[in-house]
């Protein structure tokens, strides 16, 4: 609290709306404290400035602080385009990258999917990168960079790419950034609340009877039902058409 207070902020925007946020707002001292109006477990107690926001995807609801503060926003240029980034030639041919971790394990489509899918796209190189528990994943095209890549080393892959497919994780929201067509697997949370912003972005998900849970675990007795019946054929078909179609 100390140091917070010895910074002497002017304003301290709450954007996470949690406890431990508001909690550390409250402790800033600023003399504007703001936050969202849909604050949850009493967050809104620590601000001294409400902003309310009835959208429902994230973005939309954050920029509700732009506007209460009177800055004009432009919700899709985050001046972070794949031209500001290094490229890294690691493949002379046309690759996609690939990304299938997330710290959700609802957030996971099978593992054993991705095998499928390099089968089913033959014309394609792959680079896959992330950080998480191994699986098996071969083949010619397959360029593995899993659990080896700095943030600076995954921008300049995205940057050299022609697209990426993610689950819904961080370096979904960084392609979607970049402006890259991004293809989305939605499972457990809701593509409405938080589905990357960018003019190139797409998204795939099931209508299934529990979808989306938001849940960080599976209580099905057949679990993950959301992403094991989202098939390889059904994302190889999509993952063709965001890669082809919007480039």
């Amino acid at each position: 609290g100390r140091a917070l207070k010895a910074r002497k902020y002017d304003l301290v925007i709450d954007l996470q709306g949690l406890f431990r946020s508001g909690l550390m707002t409250y402790a800033s001292d600023s003399p504007r404290r703001l936050g969202l109006a849909s604050a949850r477990e009493g967050a809104r107690f620590f601000y001294n400035e409400v902003v309310e926001d009835k959208a429902e995807a994230a973005f939309e609801r954050y920029l509700s602080v732009l506007h209460h503060l009177e800055v004009v926003p432009q919700a899709e240029d985050f001046g972070f385009s794949t031209n500001l980034v290094e490229k890294k030639k690691i493949i002379s041919e046309t690759y996609v990258v690939i990304h299938p971790y997330s710290r959700w394990r609802t957030k996971l489509w099978p593992y054993r999917y991705y095998q499928e899918l390099v089968e089913l796209l033959p014309e394609l190189h792959m680079a896959v990168v992330g950080r998480g528990e191994w699986f098996p994943l071969s083949g010619e095209r397959v360029h593995d960079f899993r659990n080896q890549l700095s943030l600076r080393e995954l921008k300049a892959i995205l940057a050299g790419s022609a697209g990426l497919l993610s689950t819904d994780s961080g370096p979904a929201h960084l392609g979607a950034a970049m402006g890259l067509p991004t293809h989305v697997l939605f499972g457990a949370t809701d593509w409405r609340k938080t589905k990357p912003v960018g003019p190139k972005v797409s998204f795939q998900t099931i209508d299934a009877f529990c979808s989306p849970c938001l849940k960080r675990q599976c209580r099905l007795d057949q679990p993950m039902l959301c992403m094991r019946d989202l098939t390889p054929t059904a994302v190889a078909d999509r993952l063709r058409e965001a890669i082809f179609v919007t480039n």
